[in-house]
């Protein structure tokens, strides 16, 4: 075990050359980034890796410099998305990712984003117009200080339904 702050279920990368036998690492656990990396997949080039980390209650895009690492602080790892929720399903030719973004406020549909995360194009539409017809609530991200003095990250989801005659459900 790594110490009291040690998290069995921390993932790390690490990179293995097939020729020379090298092992070395792109990212440790717990040191060089907080969020534990998922869905691996290289990029086109060859240059960096993409993948899914569980950050803030959401899955964001991050990529990490396939030749440099993340480094101490993980400054070598880049979030590229930080709204709504991703998976990614491909890079395409002139290094655009091709993924599906959902929210809270929308169910899943397929967007094109720039290599670095910055721009979103959305392809489908697909729930707009039951969307449209939807009446749904605001969300709302609450953080408080624990115990511990960690943040403790909440959801506040509100109703669509401000009418007093409608009726609301609670969880405690």
């Amino acid at each position: 075990m790594a110490g009291a702050e040690y998290e069995s279920d921390a993932v790390g990368i690490m990179l293995h050359d097939l020729v020379s036998g090298e092992t070395r690492t792109l990212l440790k656990a717990e040191e060089h980034f907080d969020h534990s990396p998922r869905t691996l997949r290289w990029s086109n080039d060859g240059a960096r890796l993409l993948f899914v980390a569980d950050i803030r209650s959401r899955a964001s895009l991050c990529s990490i410099d396939a030749a440099k690492g993340a480094g101490p602080g993980g400054e070598g790892a880049t979030v590229l998305t930080s709204e709504g929720s991703h998976a990614l399903h491909g890079e395409c030719g002139s290094g655009s990712l091709l993924v599906s973004t959902q929210s809270f406020m929308a169910p899943p549909e397929l967007y094109l984003l720039s290599a670095d995360g910055s721009s979103a194009r959305q392809l489908t539409f697909f729930n707009r117009e039951r969307l449209s017809k939807t009446a749904l609530g605001r969300i709302g991200e609450i953080t408080c200080e624990g115990p511990s003095g960690d943040a403790i990250q909440s959801w506040l989801i509100r109703t669509s339904c401000l009418d007093a005659k409608c009726r609301h459900a609670a969880l405690r």
